[in-house]
């Protein structure tokens, strides 16, 4: 994967695979505001329904990520969490 500049812009190319790599750059005053830009891509159809189910190496369910995906409107499966248009 290429390298990006803006972090925000990483989680949401990242999205298209089942695991989000915040690689410890999205602190709390950023993990909201790329969640809700993930639920907004995919209530617009850009991405359809999203499932993640990792999130920096582990369960996206053990994840700080959890709370904001929750927020912007992710529903909790057995794997994870997801979000359908």
């Amino acid at each position: 994967m290429l390298a990006r500049a803006d972090p925000l812009e990483e989680a949401v190319a990242d999205a298209e695979e089942e695991t989000l790599a915040t690689g410890g750059l999205l602190g709390p005053a950023l993990l909201q505001p790329a969640a809700d830009a993930l639920a907004l891509a995919v209530r617009e159809g850009g991405l359809g329904r999203l499932a993640v189910e990792r999130a920096d190496g582990g369960s996206v369910l053990a994840s700080p990520l959890a709370d904001a995906l929750e927020a912007a409107g992710f529903r909790p499966t057995p794997r994870g969490l997801r979000l359908r248009a």
